[in-house]
């Protein structure tokens, strides 16, 4: 049993508890950040649909309209951007036998 690596509580370290406090404050503040751009996201990509849906219904025309007035080419807002996505948090502790 020379080899075996025993317990000894010298060696365990601590962090202040306001490194992790910083931490999540941080990630929560990240979290509430992009749920904020999500939604506001969603809520501009509804109306983009929607007003996509309105153009392709509003361009079905009869061949007798057509005939006498060829389609003009509707205009289309942009797509919304799609907000950033954080990357996921593996932790701020990590075990190491040293």
């Amino acid at each position: 049993m020379a080899n075996a690596v025993t317990f000894d509580l010298r060696v365990v370290r601590y962090f202040p508890a306001q490194t992790a406090l910083t931490v999540y404050n941080s990630g929560k503040a990240q979290q509430d950040k992009y749920n904020t751009a999500l939604a506001a996201y969603n809520t501009a990509k509804t109306a983009w649909d929607n007003y996509v849906a309105l153009l392709e219904k509003n361009n079905k025309t009869d061949a007798f309209a057509a005939l006498f007035s060829p389609p003009k080419a509707p205009t289309v807002p942009p797509l919304p951007q799609q907000p950033w996505t954080p990357a996921k948090y593996a932790g701020y502790v990590q075990a190491t036998p040293s």
